[in-house]
Formats: C-alpha cells, structure tokens, sequence
C-alpha cells in the first residue's frame, strides 16, 4: 500500500505544483503592486508567487556569484547598499528584502535578479557623476522589482510547464541556462519599452521621496547614450538590456519637469565622493588592457 501510495503521488505530485502555479496566474493577475502614482499594469501574466520568485532570485543569485567576481570591499558595499536602502523605504514594494552585491569588473553595467537581489558593476559606480546619477540607476533597478519584471519576463518566455519545473526543481540544469543567458547578453533581461518606462517611473519617485534629484536619472543614461554612439560595446550589456531610446529619455525629462520643490534634492554627496576615492584601480580586462569607463 505504502509502495502503491508513492506511486500515485509522483505521479500526481507534477501536476499538483502545476496547480499551484495556475492559483499563482490567478493572484498574479489580482496583484496590485508597485509606487503610488505608477501605473500597475505591463500587459504580461505573472505565473509565480512572491514566495517562489524570492526563492528562485535566490537560487539566481547562487548560480549568479559562482560565475562573477564580487567585490571584497565592505564600504563600498555598504555606500551602494545604503543608497539602494533609501529609495527602497520609499517604494511600494515591501514584501521582501533588497541585497545589493558589487561586482569587481570595470564593465559599465547593472542588474537586477527577481526577488531583490541587484547587482552593480565598478565600472558603473565609475562613470557615475554624482550620487543622484547612481541613484537613478539604482531605483531603476528596484523598479524593476517593483514591477516584478523579471517574474512575468521569464512568465511569458518559458510558459506554465517549464515555470512548473522550476518551481519543484525538476530541471535544475534549467538554472544553468538562465543564468548563462543572464550573465552572456542579459537575454531573459530584455523587458519591453513599456517595463522600462515604469522601472523609470518608479525610479523617479522612489529618488523624490528619498531627497535625491531625480535629474540624475536622465543625465546617467544620456551619458550611456552618448558612450555607446562613441565607443560601441563599451556598454553593449548595458545598452542591450536598458536601451536609452530619446521617447524614453523625453518621457523621463517630462516627468521630472513635473515635479514640485526640485531645488530642495541633492545631487552630490561627500559620501559619495569618498566612495568613488575607495574604488580599487582601473582592472585589466579580458584582453588585459585597461577598460575605460
């Protein structure tokens, strides 16, 4: 009997998580999350829980860091993560936890895991200009989360069957895949102009209400634009991921001319102008020369 019931739950037990996941497309469609003001709505079906998203960024994050080489630089960190922080405490997803990990490569370059693991490339905390410019990108990369883009991303890429699979881990080569998409060109990485527009948005008022001049948004990823236009690939990951188009860039300028008290938010900071003093030297890239950023 025993045997017999052992049976009948593997045989079962892959349908009953595809149950599960169906009850998760149902809450996801209810959801309503994200910062007042933004609208909630991307026009792309969740197929997993809060839950199975913070546990699958974590199993990301493991595969993630055996491939990359994370910084050794406890105030570094703890600067990126304190600006992270701070526009975290006013965004409007509150249901997990925000990790932020520096990366040691001189590749202009930033990204975000779903559940709230981000990561940022010293070379990106280079070519920042002020602190309101890396906290543009920062908040850019928690809307992301906000909007759980990578969750209805990998939703709409990989359908109910294989979500399933992940869930119950019956595919864990699956996890070597992603990540290898992650890390070549950011392949499950590319969200829609519309997902850009809102991780934008919610950027841009996540860095009012946390007193930083929402500005440096814009100035940032004119920056990237202009870098790409005079050295292409030097930010090819970068750009492919968070293209820089001028609808974008004007649909952010207009929305930061709207809003009120401007000259109160701060740009700079001495923190960090000590952190940018704190860096390591320029790394050798891949070829061994020194990597402009």
């Amino acid at each position: 009997m025993r045997r017999f019931g052992r049976f009948v739950w593997s045989v079962f037990y892959p349908w009953v998580a595809v149950g599960l996941v169906c009850v998760a497309l149902i809450l996801g469609a209810m959801e309503l999350t994200g910062c007042a003001g933004v609208s909630r709505t991307i026009g792309q079906i969740n197929l997993i829980s809060t839950a199975e998203e913070v546990e699958m960024g974590r199993k990301f994050s493991i595969e993630i860091e055996k491939q990359l080489e994370i910084l050794d630089d406890a105030e570094v960190t703890a600067y990126v993560n304190s600006v992270c922080q701070n526009l975290v405490r006013h965004c409007g997803r509150q249901d997990i936890g925000y990790r932020v990990k520096v990366v040691r490569s001189e590749e202009i370059n930033a990204f975000a895991v779903m559940g709230g693991f981000m990561y940022f490339n010293v070379g990106l905390l280079r070519a920042a200009g002020t602190e309101a410019e890396l906290a543009g990108v920062c908040g850019h990369e928690i809307g992301h989360i906000v909007g759980r883009h990578s969750a209805k991303h990998i939703s709409k890429q990989l359908g109910l069957a294989m979500v399933a699979q992940l869930v119950i881990g019956e595919n864990p080569r699956m996890w070597e895949s992603l990540v290898a998409n992650v890390l070549s060109m950011g392949a499950m990485m590319h969200y829609s102009r519309e997902a850009e527009r809102e991780a934008d948005a919610y950027a841009i008022e996540e860095m009012v209400g946390a007193e930083y001049h929402p500005e440096g948004l814009v100035i940032f990823f004119e920056k990237i634009r202009d870098l790409q236009k005079r050295t292409p690939g030097a930010v090819e990951r970068f750009f492919a991921t968070h293209p820089p188009t001028e609808e974008r860039l004007a649909t952010a300028r207009a929305t930061v001319a709207e809003v009120q008290g401007l000259s109160r938010l701060r740009k700079d900071s001495l923190d960090f102008c000590r952190m940018k003093e704190h860096l390591p030297e320029v790394l050798p890239d891949q070829d061994g020369e020194e990597s402009q950023g």
